[in-house]
């Protein structure tokens, strides 16, 4: 039997406590912490569908800094601009997110577009201004993370 139709058969004939579901989660959690350890690309395939219905389509912010800080471009690794950094600089500049727009999300489009773009000879300003017009100001945004789009169609 599957864990989800054995929680679920549990949850109405035994009718269980909210407690008790979460218990039955963290089982699942802590096997998950496992398999992080034994077959990572799964723990993260698995970690993305989980995410993209908890959080509609949106990055978390923990889950970006965990991702930005992986990132590697020659020369540079990790968070290259913080959250405060995007805030500042996009108000400076004019730029408004939508307000679908989660920190998450501005987290790793700004920071995933400057590892690719760093080595190229432009401006911060320049990378700032093309990953904000690439990731924010689109039609591909639509209200949905285009950011999270991105990085589901890498990992996949």
């Amino acid at each position: 039997m599957k864990y989800y139709n054995m929680i679920k058969e549990a949850r109405t004939r035994y009718n269980l406590s909210e407690e008790e579901m979460w218990k039955s989660v963290k089982i699942l959690d802590d096997v998950m912490e496992y398999v992080k350890t034994a077959d990572p690309r799964l723990a993260m395939l698995t970690e993305v569908k989980f995410l993209d219905i908890t959080n509609k389509g949106h990055f978390p912010l923990d889950y970006a800094d965990e991702i930005v800080a992986s990132l590697h471009s020659s020369g540079a690794k990790g968070k290259h601009w913080t959250i405060e950094q995007i805030d500042s600089t996009a108000n400076k500049l004019g730029l408004s997110f939508p307000t679908s727009a989660t920190n998450g999300d501005k987290l790793f489009a700004f920071n995933s577009f400057w590892h690719d773009m760093h080595n190229n000879g432009d401006t911060e300003e320049k990378i700032f201004t093309d990953a904000y017009l690439f990731y924010f100001d689109d039609a591909d945004f639509e209200g949905n993370s285009k950011p999270w789009k991105y990085y589901k169609g890498m990992i996949w």
